[in-house]
This record gives structure tokens, C-alpha cells and sequence, in this order.
């Protein structure tokens, strides 16, 4: 299967100007935050998105809630029952969820817990208040 030019037809200026600095980070390794009992975050800021490395411990329950970012989260590895509004699916490694503005949604891991990728656009900035909150700023 050859590349689809298409999909890459925007083509590439090697005079781009940037309007932030680009980082890279090895998310197990970055700041984390304690959501719930056995739910670790590792949000990673970008301008208008972020994404969050999140661990669940086997049984880990995050809490119903809700937030005016939209969210999709992808499952790297484990299995956890989700929540969104009015439906409920066990879902594992491999699959996806997409959970609109402000609906209520929240997560339990089953026995072997569950590593995740959270996206949210634009970015949760109480997530920055948090972090800095935690180092003491």
C-alpha cells in the first residue's frame, strides 16, 4: 500500500513560523495528578488540545462528572465498564469512546485495571491549576 497523497496534499513550507514552542515528553515520566483512588493523570498541553496518559488501578473508579470539553479516550491495554449519558459498555484495548460537551460520563477498571489516552478539545486548563497547585505555585 503506497502513501495517499491526499491525505498529505497540503504539502510541507520549511518557513513556517510556529506560534509556540513544540516539546516532547515521555508521558509515564511527566508530572502526574491523583484523580481518584488508583486513577493517575499525565496531562500534555498543546493550544487548542490536550491529551492526558491516564492508569487506572485494578477496580479504580473514576467518578461520574462532567466538563465543557469535548473527550475521546482510547484504550492502550486493560478493560474498564464506561459510562456516557444513558449508556454503559465494557470496553478494552483497541477501542474508543467519544464523549460530548458536558454529558456525564465516568469509568470503573475490571480486575486487571487499564491504561488510557484521554484527548480533550479545547484543553482543560483546571488540569493546569491543579498541576501548578501541586508544585506549590
Amino acid at each position: 500500500m503506497g502513501v495517499n497523497r491526499d491525505y498529505f496534499r497540503e504539502g510541507v513550507s520549511h518557513d513556517y513560523v510556529a506560534d509556540y514552542e513544540p516539546t516532547f515528553e515521555h508521558m509515564p515520566d511527566m508530572q502526574s495528578l491523583e484523580a481518584a483512588d488508583g486513577v493517575t493523570l499525565h496531562p500534555f498541553f498543546g493550544q487548542q488540545v490536550m491529551i492526558s496518559y491516564v492508569t487506572f488501578a485494578p477496580n479504580a473508579v473514576a467518578p461520574l462528572h462532567q466538563h465543557p470539553q469535548e473527550q475521546i479516550t482510547y484504550v492502550i491495554k486493560g478493560r474498564l465498564e464506561f459510562e456516557v449519558g444513558d449508556k454503559k459498555q465494557v470496553i478494552g484495548e483497541g477501542d474508543a469512546v467519544t464523549i460530548p460537551r458536558n454529558v456525564p460520563h465516568g469509568a470503573v477498571a475490571l480486575e486487571e485495571g487499564a491504561v488510557c489516552i484521554d484527548t480533550f478539545a479545547p484543553p482543560r486548563e483546571a488540569f493546569k491549576e491543579l498541576m501548578n497547585k501541586e508544585k506549590g505555585q
